[in-house]
């Protein structure tokens, strides 16, 4: 997974944390933010995966997905 994604799934655990085992509304909460944020990324760049995202050799793009 591209590290952008990773670290945007990870920043959103942070501000939206689940941490009471029994805590249901924030786990489902954590997951639904999770699943929509991935979703747009894979809307946006087509891709998840940095092997796709650089299928061309090129890092290039890298700075525009951290950006963004």
């Amino acid at each position: 997974v591209c590290g952008a994604v990773a670290a945007g799934v990870y920043i959103l655990g942070l501000c939206y944390p689940y941490n009471e085992k029994g805590d249901l509304a924030a786990k489902e909460n954590i997951a639904r933010l999770t699943k929509e944020f991935t979703a747009k990324c894979k809307e946006e760049f087509g891709a998840l995966p940095c092997r796709e995202l650089t299928a061309d050799g090129s890092h290039e793009r890298c700075e525009g997905y951290m950006a963004k």
